[in-house]
């Protein structure tokens, strides 16, 4: 017997609320003189010089005026630039120093790769600090790279 209660209360609200909701988009009034609509009118080629010609605006078509081939400047055509990134475990020792760097992932071609991990095992890092000692360590690092055809 609750449950029938229950299911005639929400009944009851879920039409109430879609009354109020139709009655608020005002779908229950019949139209109105103050509803006005107006045709939609699609001029012509003819009818557009026409209205031009009364809004006092200039009515015929000009080609543009091209530079002459020879006046422009020459282009360059870039090389194409590639991007990517190489990602490295750099092992460290207690100095920052750099003992050894394994390629984990690389978009980048191989030789961008190797010149990469070249680079960062001639660098110096700040070492990791524990109660305020270096200590060796291990890191990730994500090398963006950006180089051109042919490289």
């Amino acid at each position: 017997m609750r449950w029938a209660v229950s299911l005639l209360a929400g009944l009851v609200v879920t039409f109430l609320l879609l009354m109020f909701g139709v009655q608020s988009f005002n779908s229950f009034r019949a139209d109105d003189d103050e509803r006005k609509t107006y045709p939609l009118e699609i001029l012509s080629s003819s009818d557009r010089i026409d209205l031009a010609r009364q809004l006092g605006e200039e009515t015929g078509r000009k080609r543009p005026e091209l530079p002459k081939l020879e006046d422009l400047p020459q282009l360059r055509i870039p090389k194409r630039v590639s991007t990517g990134f190489v990602q490295l475990e750099v092992s460290l020792d207690a100095n920052g120093r750099v003992r050894d760097a394994v390629v984990v992932g690389a978009t980048a071609p191989r030789e961008q790769v190797e010149r990469v991990r070249a680079e960062i095992l001639e660098q110096r890092f700040e070492p990791s600090v524990v109660d305020g000692r270096p200590i060796p360590s291990v890191r990730t690092e994500i090398i963006d790279v950006t180089w051109t055809a042919g490289e």
